[in-house]
C-alpha cells in the first residue's frame, strides 16, 4: 500500500467537483470499477450458484462459504507474509497475522453448525465461533488502520501472539469452561447477547471506516474503493445476522448474511493482493525504469560507457553512449573486430601499449582515441575479466578521462613552475645571504681590532660601541635566518642526555633577573628539583628565547620562569603580565617573522624569529611547546619534554691553560677585504698565515709551502671549485683540522657541509667565536697526536 496520493482527487474548479451529485456518482462509478467486469461476472455467478444451493442443501451452501472464506482467510496471511519485503505496513501486518485465526475459528464455525457430525455434545457452537471470529477481524482492522501511521514497525511476533492468546481464550471459553455467553436458545433464537454483540462488531466497522476515510492519503485510490467495499458490506452482513429466528439458522437472512460475507471477503483479498503486490511491484518496476534513467543521465554527465564480450561466441554489446564516449561510431559486432577497429583510433605510439594490455589482461588502462572528428580523448578502461571456461561475459567499463588527464597535465606544468622558482629563489636569497654576510664578517673583524685600539679614546670607543651595538643586530638576524635554515635541513643532531633543570633555570635567572631590573620588572623562578631528557644547549637556546620574548612585550609587572611534573614529561612554564596574544593569532606567532606589536619593525622589539626557532626545537627535542594567553592579562609558554633522572654530579675539572696561538694556517677567501681582515687578526693572534683567493692557488700553495697546522677555507669561492671541494683534495694530499666558513643558509649547502666532516663556522662569526674554534681544533689535533 503507497502513499501516493489518489487519482480519484479532483482540482477544485472541475466541473464534476462543483456538482456534488456528478461527484457522488463518478466516485460510486470508480468504486465499481475497483473490480473488473470479469471478477464482477464472476461473482454474480458465484451468488447464484449458492443461491440455488441453498434449495438443494443449505448445510451445504454454509459449509461451501464458510470453507471459501476460511481459504481466502490463509490466503491473505500467505500474500502478506510472502510480500513482507516490498510492502512494510503496520495495517497489513496485523491484518494479515490476525486473519489467520480468524479463518481457524470460521473453519471450525462452519464443523460446528447444526448437522455436522462433529461436535455432538452441543447444536449451538457455531454462532459462539461466529460472534469470537468477528470481535477478532473487527478489533484486528480497527487496530490495524489506528497503527498505520505509527512511527515503530509493529513486530509480527508480537501480532502473532496477541492473536494466539486470544484465540485460545475464545476457544477455551467456549468448549472447555463453557463461559461463553449463549447466543442462539432453540425455540426463543438469538439471545440478547449476540444481538448485541451484532450491534458492536457494526459499530467497529464504522470506526474502521471513519479511520479509513482519515487515512485515505495513506491508501492507492483501488485499495482505499475497495477497502471500504468490503467494510461496508461486513456491516450489511453483521446487520443480517441480527434478526434472524430460523430453529436451524437457515432463514433468508442467513443466506444473505453468508453471501455479503463472501462478497466482503472477496473484496478484502482482492484490497490486499492490490495493495501489497501489484502496486509495490509496478512502483517497483517504475522504480527501475527512473533508476536506468538516472544511471543513464550519470553515465552521460560522467563520460562514462561499457562493452559487453561474449568470449564463448565472440559478440559485442555496447552502452547506447559508446560513440558519444570514445568519438567513433563501431561498425563491428566481434570481439577480435572491435580490438582491431579500437587499435585504428589508437595514436600508432600508443598502440603497443594496448595490445601489451590485452595480453597480459591488465585490469586497467590510460590511452588516447582519436574520433572520428579528429578530437582526441583520454579514456582509462577498466576490465572485468572472467576465469573459466565456462565464463560467460566479459565487462568493459570506459571513461572519458581527458579533463583529469589535462589537469594532471596543468599541475605537473604548475609544479614544475613552481619548483623551478624555488630554487631561482633559494639561489636568490643564497647569494644575497652570502653577498651580505661577506661586509658584515669584515666589519666585524675591523671592529674587534678598532675596539683594541680605541680603548684609551672615550670619545672614539663609545662610537665604536655603538657601532657594535648596530653591527651585533643585523648579527643577530643573519644568525636567527641561520639557524632556521640549520634546523629545517637536520643538521643539527640534538645531543639528548640528562639535564638539570635546577641549575640551568637558577643561571638563567641570575642573568635576567638584572635585565628585567633595568626595565622595571620583576624576575622570579622557581627551580624545584627535576631533570628532562634534551639537548642542553638546544634547551637553553630556547628558554632564553622565551625568557627575551616575555621581556620584550610585557611593559609592566613581572616574569615568571618554573617547571612541574608532568606524568612522564616535564612541563617549564615562562609566564609574564604582558600584553597577550588574541585568540586567533596563536599559531601565527611561531611562524617566522611574525610579530603582533611591531608594525614599524623596530630592531629592539625581536627580530620575529626566537619563537620560531623555539618550536623547531621542541620538535627537534621530543617536546612541544604550548601557548596560553588572554590579551591585555599575559601569557604562558610552556615547552614540554621527556622527564627522566637527575644526572650524575661532575667531578670538579681542572681548568686548562690558554696556550697562545702557534702555528701556520691556510687561508682561502676571495674576498680581499675579509681575507685581509681574517690574516690581519690572526697575525695578532700569534699565528703564521698564507693566504689564497681560490681552490686552485690554495692547491698549488699547499704543494710549494707544505703543510699547514690549520686551513680556513670560504665555502663560495666564485669561479672554479668551491672551498669544501678544495678542502676534500687538501685533506688527501696530507689530512690537517681544516674549518669551512659559509654565509650560505640553503638547506642542501649546510648538509653538504656537515656531511663532510669539516668544522663549520657561519658568518658572520666574531672574533671570540673563531679564536675558540682555532684553539679548540689545534689543541684536539695535538691530543689526537
Amino acid at each position: 500500500m503507497s502513499s501516493a496520493p489518489q487519482d480519484s482527487s479532483r482540482p477544485a474548479s472541475s466541473p464534476l467537483a462543483r456538482c456534488p451529485w456528478l461527484s457522488r456518482f463518478g466516485e460510486a462509478t470508480a468504486t465499481l470499477g475497483a473490480l473488473s467486469a470479469g471478477e464482477w461476472l464472476a461473482l454474480t455467478f458465484g451468488i447464484i450458484g449458492a443461491h440455488l444451493t441453498v434449495g438443494y442443501n443449505y448445510l451445504l451452501f454454509h459449509t461451501g462459504v464458510e470453507f471459501f472464506t476460511a481459504c481466502v482467510c490463509f490466503n491473505i496471511f500467505l500474500v502478506l507474509s510472502s510480500t513482507s519485503d516490498i510492502s512494510r505496513n503496520n495495517f497489513l501486518t496485523i491484518v494479515g497475522v490476525a486473519y489467520v485465526f480468524v479463518g481457524v475459528i470460521d473453519l471450525l464455525h462452519a464443523l460446528a453448525f447444526k448437522g455436522m457430525p462433529i461436535f455432538t455434545d452441543y447444536d449451538y457452537y457455531s454462532p459462539q465461533l461466529w460472534i469470537a471470529a468477528r470481535y477478532l477481524e473487527s478489533g484486528a482492522v480497527v487496530i490495524g488502520l489506528l497503527a498505520l501511521t505509527a512511527r515503530r514497525h509493529v513486530s509480527a511476533a508480537a501480532v502473532l501472539s496477541a492473536c494466539l492468546l486470544a484465540t485460545c481464550g475464545f476457544l477455551l471459553a467456549i468448549f472447555y469452561t463453557r463461559t461463553f455467553p449463549v447466543c442462539f436458545i432453540p425455540g426463543k433464537g438469538l439471545t440478547p447477547f449476540k444481538i448485541g454483540s451484532e450491534f458492536v462488531i457494526i459499530a467497529l466497522d464504522f470506526v474502521a471506516l471513519a479511520l479509513l476515510h482519515r487515512r485515505r492519503a495513506l491508501f492507492e485510490a483501488d485499495v482505499f474503493r475497495l477497502l471500504r467495499m468490503s467494510l461496508v458490506a461486513a456491516a450489511a452482513m453483521e446487520l443480517c445476522f441480527c434478526f434472524y429466528d430460523a430453529p436451524n439458522m437457515d432463514d433468508a437472512l442467513s443466506e444473505a448474511g453468508h453471501v455479503i460475507k463472501l462478497f466482503a471477503f472477496y473484496v478484502l483479498y482482492k484490497a490486499i493482493v492490490v495493495g501489497s503486490v501489484r502496486n509495490p511491484l509496478v512502483l517497483v518496476a517504475q522504480e527501475l525504469r527512473d533508476s536506468e534513467k538516472r544511471l543513464r543521465s550519470a553515465m552521460a554527465a560522467a563520460g562514462l560507457t561499457y562493452v559487453e564480450v561474449d568470449p564463448v561466441h565472440g559478440k559485442v554489446r555496447r552502452a547506447e553512449n559508446f560513440a558519444e564516449v570514445m568519438g567513433y561510431q563501431s561498425r563491428v559486432d566481434g570481439a577480435e573486430e572491435c580490438m582491431v577497429e579500437l587499435l585504428a583510433h589508437v595514436p600508432p605510439e600508443d598502440q603497443p601499449r594496448v595490445v601489451q594490455a590485452q595480453t597480459l589482461r591488465l585490469p586497467v588502462i590510460e590511452a588516447r582515441v582519436i574520433g572520428d572528428d579528429g578530437q582526441v580523448r583520454w579514456i582509462e578502461s577498466s576490465a572485468a575479466i572472467p576465469e573459466g571456461e565456462g565464463a560467460r561475459r566479459a565487462f568493459v567499463t570506459i571513461l572519458d578521462v581527458t579533463a583529469r588527464v589535462r589537469a594532471r597535465e596543468q599541475l605537473l606544468a604548475a609544479k614544475s613552475e613552481a619548483e623551478r622558482a624555488d630554487r631561482a629563489k633559494s639561489k636568490f636569497l643564497a647569494a644575497a645571504s652570502h653577498d651580505l654576510r661577506q661586509p658584515v664578517q669584515a666589519l666585524m673583524l675591523y671592529l674587534a681590532m678598532m675596539g683594541r685600539h680605541t680603548r684609551d679614546l672615550p670619545r672614539a670607543a663609545e662610537t665604536v660601541k655603538h657601532m657594535q651595538a648596530a653591527l651585533d643586530s643585523l648579527s643577530n638576524l643573519l644568525t636567527s635566518i641561520l639557524d632556521i635554515s640549520r634546523l629545517d635541513a637536520g643538521v643539527i643532531a640534538p645531543n639528548a642526555e640528562p639535564v638539570d633543570l635546577a641549575g640551568m633555570i637558577a643561571r638563567l635567572s641570575g642573568e635576567y633577573a638584572a635585565k628585567a631590573a633595568q626595565r622595571g620588572l620583576k624576575f622570579r623562578a622557581v627551580a624545584p628539583t627535576l631533570a628532562v631528557r634534551a639537548d642542553a644547549i638546544l634547551l637553553e637556546r630556547a628558554l632564553r628565547n622565551l625568557i627575551e620574548n616575555a621581556l620584550r612585550y610585557t611593559p609592566e609587572g613581572g616574569v615568571l620562569l618554573g617547571a612541574r611534573r608532568r606524568g612522564a614529561r616535564v612541563r617549564i612554564d615562562v609566564i609574564d603580565s604582558g600584553v597577550g596574544v588574541a585568540p586567533g593569532r596563536t599559531e601565527d606567532i611561531f611562524q617566522e617573522f611574525v610579530q603582533l606589536d611591531n608594525p614599524g619593525r623596530d630592531m629592539n622589539k625581536g627580530l620575529g624569529l626566537g619563537l620560531a626557532i623555539v618550536a623547531r626545537v621542541a620538535r627537534l627535542m621530543d617536546g612541544a611547546v604550548e601557548l596560553v594567553s588572554a590579551p591585555g592579562r599575559g601569557s604562558r609558554f610552556s615547552l614540554t619534554l621527556p622527564a627522566c633522572a637527575p644526572p650524575a654530579a661532575p667531578a670538579a675539572a681542572q681548568p686548562e691553560p690558554r696556550r697562545p696561538g702557534q702555528g701556520r694556517v691556510l687561508i682561502v677567501e676571495d674576498n680581499s677585504i675579509v681575507r685581509e681582515g681574517l690574516e690581519r687578526m690572526l697575525q695578532e693572534w700569534g699565528y703564521q698565515t698564507a693566504t689564497a683567493e681560490n681552490g686552485e692557488a690554495a692547491l698549488a700553495l699547499v704543494e710549494a709551502e707544505g703543510p699547514f697546522a690549520l686551513r680556513l677555507l670560504d665555502y663560495s669561492l666564485g669561479q672554479g671549485i668551491s672551498g669544501l671541494s678544495a678542502a676534500q683534495r687538501l685533506a688527501q694530499v696530507r689530512p690537517a683540522p681544516t674549518i669551512i666558513l659559509t654565509g650560505d643558509t640553503a638547506r642542501e649547502r649546510i648538509a653538504e657541509i656537515a656531511a663532510s666532516g669539516f668544522a663549520m663556522l657561519h658568518k658572520p662569526v666574531t672574533s671570540q667565536q673563531l679564536r675558540a674554534a682555532l684553539e679548540g681544533l689545534l689543541h684536539r689535533d695535538a691530543g689526537e697526536a
